[in-house]
């Protein structure tokens, strides 16, 4: 069985990720943390995760 998302739901979560990243202190923490991750060669997206929070980006 293939399970779907609630498209509300989806769409809740990407309006409160926003607002969450909309905070200066959160923001800044989230950039310190990828920054980091990036310098010392630790960051590594999945790319099957990049994909789909593009796709529910510009689809939703």
């Amino acid at each position: 069985k293939v399970l779907r998302p609630n498209p509300e739901a989806v769409r809740i979560a990407a309006d409160l990720n926003r607002t969450a990243l909309e905070d200066p202190s959160v923001r800044k923490a989230r950039v310190d943390e990828l920054k980091a991750k990036v310098q010392n060669g630790s960051y590594r997206p999945d790319s099957r995760d990049v994909a789909e929070a593009l796709a529910r980006e510009l689809f939703v």
